[in-house]
């Protein structure tokens, strides 16, 4: 079975569990579709650091590797990720070689948004690296219905190489959620230190507090449940769920998974979940744990919108917090949750069914780029 030399650019020192295992999926993900990569890793905060782009390497890349593989993660934006990567919107038609988009989606902070973009007012006629970058590329893997909208619009004749996968992690996520046993009510995932979430500290506090001072245990014929899982994606976020365990004197449960089994036994324990970042809801989704978004990205947005027809029963935005009655506006949200667990597991395995159909075509259409 052929080896491919990949060059794979990524975000592999953020200390953010979303980033870290959307890296960590393809190697794998590749395998199990008979594509063997030996991969070269390409961090783009060391190009940011080191003030550099990828553009004067283009010989070397096109001479040395088999394919290019970037993602998994935020990078469908015209400005966020892609100039780092190339600063010449040219330089993406250079490529001679399959460039793979993997486990890309829409981010757009919903205020103070340092990249201002309206994808609908983007037009496929005026440069950017966005279209730039989905006309070079081989296949196109996205892990949201907006984000296959806004790439396949902008792509015009070219939209067929657009596959709406989901993120590559929830392939991989849940793998043991039929083998973990209800131990929490809630999974919560709340993170302070985010930069667009620290001007809504105090807000945040609230919810927290909430939470942990008023949920109880839970008793049925079969077991006994905690009130509360902490689940973090960062070790930033784990000390400060363990300060606030602290600062309320309640106990409760803290992980901070790093592994894709870690993550899945993390979500699978739970009966429902409150989360804020991104990929928070993409691993419920992989474990099929009922959830609502503390929404502050127009990803959350979009996660909810592939899932469920109403997307407002299961977002409360973080930049509304502010004005709304916090506990009545908790309350409700949570109550919509358990009421529409049933509906929302098997609407989270008809998504997760056309996912899997669509990595298959998509796998298929990177081995015929490879030839």
């Amino acid at each position: 079975m052929p080896n491919y030399s990949a060059l794979h650019i990524c975000l592999p020192s953020y200390d953010n569990l979303g980033d870290r295992l959307g890296m960590d999926a393809m190697i794998p993900l590749f395998a199990e579709h008979q594509l063997h990569l030996t991969v070269d890793l390409v961090d783009i905060r060391t190009l940011v650091d080191q003030k550099t782009t990828l553009d004067s390497q283009l010989d070397r890349i096109n001479q040395t590797y088999d394919l290019v593989v970037i993602g998994a993660g935020g990078y469908l934006h015209p400005l966020h990720l892609l100039p780092r990567i190339f600063s010449q919107i040219e330089s993406w038609g250079k490529l001679t070689i399959p460039l793979i988009l993997f486990g890309f989606g829409v981010v757009n902070l919903h205020e103070h948004n340092h990249y201002p973009t309206r994808f609908s007012l983007l037009s496929p006629h005026e440069p950017n690296h966005l279209t730039a970058a989905l006309k070079a590329a081989t296949a196109v893997s996205v892990r949201d219905v907006r984000s296959w909208f806004v790439a396949r619009r902008l792509l015009q004749r070219d939209a067929h190489k657009v596959f709406l996968t989901g993120c590559p992690t929830v392939f991989l996520a849940g793998r043991l959620q039929h083998q973990v046993s209800l131990t929490h009510e809630i999974g919560l995932n709340l993170p302070f230190r985010h930069a667009a979430c620290q001007q809504y500290h105090d807000e945040l506090m609230h919810v927290a507090r909430t939470l942990i001072t008023t949920l109880r245990f839970r008793s049925d014929a079969q077991h006994q449940t905690k009130p509360l899982k902490w689940i973090c994606h960062s070790e930033t976020e784990r000390a400060d769920a363990e300060r606030l365990r602290d600062h309320f004197q309640h106990d409760f449960d803290i992980v901070n998974p790093t592994t894709f089994e870690e993550t899945s036994q993390a979500f699978a324990s739970c009966r429902i979940a409150l989360v804020t970042k991104g990929h928070a809801g993409i691993f419920c989704l992989a474990n099929r744990v009922p959830f609502a978004f503390l929404s502050y990205d127009i990803k959350c947005d979009a996660l909810v919108e592939s899932l469920w027809d109403h997307p407002p029963d299961l977002l409360l935005y973080i930049h509304h917090l502010k004005e709304l009655d916090r506990d009545q506006a908790l309350q409700a949200l949570l109550n919509r949750v358990l009421r529409l667990s049933p509906d929302l597991k098997l609407a989270s395995d008809h998504l997760l069914d056309h996912c899997s159909r669509e990595l298959e075509d998509f796998f298929e259409r990177v081995k015929a780029g490879l030839g």
